[in-house]
């Protein structure tokens, strides 16, 4: 596919000299022929959420002066040719009409009904303080973007209604190892790339023969038509208009296993969601010294039960596509015996309003996009787990009352052609409070926004790595985000990213806790963001009650970059510096990693 500065060129169009008016006409003519040829066909397929198709569309809207219909994905063919619809072709400059036909060009139809894809990856990666940054946590670029050194994909295609798409990834498992954490008595789950090693590669001999037994990773059925599909597999999801993350479903997470649908018309989308992760009883043991308190163990127990994350959302578009409002709903719902009521699976009930909080756990976020100018997106992210309403007891006030669980974003992202390429840039503020997403206790384990999902060497040995299921950050955070990228559709981009955070003393393993009347030394100072661990437990770090002290100060500059060449050969790179003063919450322990990642890719 030509490039955005390679179509100028062949059309042969610069914007201080127009062409005569005829040509101008029967080229806007053929553009429109060709629109109208891209509508036939099977549009079932889906898009991944980081494909540069979503990110040409979105750069469109932005570019107009308008909102996506939708941030939330991922999205079907369907979908996103039904956003380009919406755009009036006759209006746009002739430098955007070229990020159009690019964009239609990706998406049009016309396919056979097998596709077979494939890619050979070499992938190195290299990184500098292998004592302390061994945690996914504190990886910059996620684990789970690590390439297979082999991928075959497969897109079937079944008349104007079905799809089936399959992966077959030959890779080294993600997480390989137990690692024991500097400032845990448990063992955590590490990258089997780099963790405690200065170098590593993508190869299956890296470091010994262990090949990946948990794929596919993205795999589903779907059937669909105009204005609506419906999709049954795994694949990554991403609901909302955050960069550095997303409130309820954040784009880290490595997959999500189970069901959604979506229906979606010129103003409104519904999108519902049934999400199956392994039960906390099959990787969590109990404390045998606090009984009330739960171990990572990481590994597979005998345990079973069900562990769902149960979701609706709802999108409404108004004031001329300038606005976007979303109100999501979530549930996560464990059962030790495997049983659930089918008022817990109705697209349309209030979750919050059936009251089960021995086994269910219950979130609610807010989401608003505005246009006030063309080349201007601004954002806006609410979330709330747990308040106190006015005829309820406050934690100043009771010492069962819970502490308020709220989240905010907000942010400014703009897009703009710039010679023959595409500037973008956001900014973005996010604020977390301490107890967000946290454990409550419950009988199979704790019952938490905070999920896993399962991992085998060529053992068979079932690993289990957790992340927020939300914001990837979690809470008791505020995080400052300034990225920038120009980009040469088809070609190559470049991109600089710089991420601040204040992190407080809780993580993904502090336990959910009433808090004490104000005046006992269990009440926080400031609820905004912690600097203690006081008499709260952590199932991860017993000590953290006497050696967390402090907020920790996270800096990361990012560069990166990608190039295509020779139409079937790719390179990519990474380069992160991360400063972490007070590192582990520990007052005056400052650390510091530099980490690298570069590929070289032939697809076929």
């Amino acid at each position: 596919m030509p490039a955005l500065g390679e179509l100028c060129e062949m059309y042969k169009i610069k914007r201080r000299r127009a062409a005569t008016i005829a040509g101008l006409l029967l080229f806007i003519a053929s553009c429109r022929l060709s629109h109208l040829q891209a509508q036939t066909g099977n549009n079932q397929k889906i898009i991944p959420i980081d494909s540069e198709i979503y990110k040409t569309v979105q750069f469109l809207y932005i570019s107009q002066g308008l909102v996506l219909p939708s941030t939330a994905g991922p999205n079907s063919q369907d979908e996103l040719l039904s956003m380009l619809n919406r755009l009036d072709y006759k209006k746009l400059k002739l430098e955007y009409m070229l990020i159009y036909d690019f964009a239609e060009n990706q998406l049009k139809t016309g396919r056979r009904n097998v596709e077979f894809n494939g890619a050979v990856t070499v992938q190195a990666f290299a990184h500098t303080n292998t004592e302390n940054f061994i945690s996914q946590d504190l990886y910059i670029r996620h684990p789970n973007l690590i390439s297979p050194l082999v991928n075959f994909s497969f897109d079937l295609f079944f008349k104007k209604n079905g799809y089936l798409y399959f992966e077959l990834p030959i890779m080294e498992t993600i997480f390989k190892e137990l690692a024991a954490s500097p400032q845990k008595d448990v063992n955590i789950v590490q990258s089997a790339n780099l963790g405690t090693h200065p170098f590593g590669i993508n190869t299956l001999y890296s470091d010994g023969l262990d090949v990946n037994g948990a794929y596919p990773f993205r795999t589903f059925v779907g059937v669909g038509g105009e204005g609506w599909n419906v999709q049954f597999g795994r694949d990554r999801l991403s609901w909302g208009p955050g960069e550095s993350g997303n409130f309820l479903v954040g784009s880290h997470v490595h997959y999500h296993t189970g069901l959604r649908a979506a229906f979606y018309g010129s103003n409104l989308k519904y999108m519902y969601n049934i999400s199956d992760f392994p039960y906390p009883g099959e990787y969590y043991v109990l404390d045998d010294e606090n009984i009330s308190a739960w171990i990572p163990a990481h590994t597979s127990s005998e345990k079973t039960g069900i562990n769902l994350f149960i979701a609706h959302r709802l999108e409404w578009n108004t004031l001329g596509g300038k606005l976007q409002l979303a109100l999501n709903e979530a549930v996560i719902y464990q059962s030790k015996s495997g049983s659930a009521s089918l008022d817990t699976f109705v697209p349309s009930m209030i979750l919050h309003n059936l009251f089960r909080s021995s086994n269910q756990n219950s979130i609610f976020t807010a989401e608003a996009v505005f246009s006030p100018m063309p080349s201007l997106n601004l954002y806006a992210q609410f979330a709330l787990d747990e308040f106190a309403l006015p005829n309820e007891s406050k934690p100043e006030e009771n010492d069962a009352a819970s502490p308020n669980s709220l989240a905010f974003m907000f942010g400014a992202r703009t897009a703009f052609v710039l010679f023959k390429g595409v500037f973008s840039a956001y900014l973005e503020y996010v604020q977390t409070d301490p107890y967000l997403y946290l454990h409550r206790v419950y009988e199979g384990g704790p019952l938490a926004f905070i999920v896993s999902n399962r991992y085998t060497d060529l053992s068979g040995r079932p690993l289990y790595a957790e992340e927020f299921l939300g914001y990837r950050w979690g809470g008791d955070a505020q995080v400052i985000n300034l990225n920038a990228e120009y980009r040469r559709l088809g070609a190559w981009n470049v991109g600089v990213n710089l991420l601040f955070m204040m992190h407080g003393t809780h993580d993904k393993w502090s336990g959910f806790s009433s808090v004490y009347p104000k005046g006992s030394n269990n009440y926080p100072e400031d609820l905004v963001i912690t600097n203690n661990h006081r008499n709260l437990v952590n199932y991860a770090d017993k000590t953290a009650e006497d050696t967390r002290n402090s907020l920790y100060y996270f800096t990361a500059l990012s560069f990166k970059g990608s190039l295509q060449f020779l139409k079937k050969f790719s390179v990519f790179g990474q380069l992160d510096f991360i400063f972490i003063n007070n590192f582990g919450n520990i007052a005056g322990r400052n650390e510091h990693d530099v980490q690298c990642t570069v590929s070289l890719t032939y697809s076929f």
